[in-house]
């Protein structure tokens, strides 16, 4: 096993490249990427401490699915195929948190699966924003940028991103100690205590007419949209992306977390 350390804007590995070792995030976030029809990364996810990236070309003999990014500064272990096998085989924390990632993975596909069954039908489904909620990485299919509207933000995310998968789930990176939601978060923000962010705060659904939702998950200070406050203490908690975006603020109007986002 090897230490390694990326700069941020370092990849760990990039799509298409051998899978002969696996990585472990000892510290710092990482962002995974997937190349659309037009050449461009899009942004998948968003990966950090005790977390594994380049496991699944390991296991299933094939080369990378997706590239990996520093979003920061990155230490990580590097593991090799027999070390890999021979560590989740000895340690059982890290084999449970395998098999809970694959089992995630099993659920975004079902979920996957039902969303583009929900589209090509005219059922009465069309009517539920989750279900209508796509997630296939198509640059034909509207798409938003993401970008910092904050110093807070900047220093972590550093550059705009482009989502092509929904629903798109945004929240806290959790503290010491705290339950791992249930739900997947695509995009993680640091915070200090006391927390302004929930550890799922919201989620960015497309529409059946290829507009975009912005939900807040019932999360304890709510969410700021153009200056609207949605949330569990108001009277809406959703609101639709304008056509020339919006400002979103997580965590009430004091908060220093504020996104831009614009479809494109």
């Amino acid at each position: 096993m090897t230490i390694k350390s990326f700069a941020p804007g370092e990849y760990l590995c990039r799509e298409g490249d051998l899978s002969d070792c696996a990585y472990l995030i000892q510290s710092g976030t990482v962002s995974i990427l997937k190349t659309n029809t037009d050449g461009e990364d899009v942004f998948l996810t968003q990966l950090g401490g005790e977390e594994y990236i380049g496991e699944m070309g390991l296991i299933e003999n094939r080369p990378r699915s997706a590239s990996a990014k520093a979003i920061t500064e990155v230490t990580a272990q590097r593991l090799f195929k027999r070390e890999f096998l021979s560590h989740i085989s000895n340690d059982e924390t890290a084999a449970f948190k395998l098999l809970y990632r694959l089992s995630e993975r099993l659920h975004l596909l079902s979920e996957e699966y039902v969303s583009s069954a929900s589209q090509s039908s005219s059922s009465n489904l069309a009517d539920n924003p989750l279900i209508e909620a796509s997630t296939e990485i198509d640059k034909t299919l509207p798409s938003l940028r993401l970008e910092p509207n904050s110093k807070e933000v900047e220093d972590q995310l550093r550059e705009p991103i482009i989502i092509s998968q929904f629903p798109f789930f945004i929240g806290r990176e959790l503290s010491d100690n705290e339950k791992t939601p249930p739900l997947s978060v695509h995009l993680k923000i640091q915070d200090t205590k006391p927390f302004r962010m929930s550890r799922v705060h919201l989620v960015v659904q497309k529409l059946q007419d290829d507009q975009f939702l912005v939900r807040d998950l019932d999360s304890a200070l709510g969410t700021i949209v153009d200056g609207k406050a949605i949330g569990r203490e108001f009277s809406e908690d959703a609101f639709r992306i304008p056509k020339e975006g919006a400002s979103i603020t997580l965590g009430g109007v004091s908060s220093p977390y504020n996104f831009r986002v614009t479809p494109i």
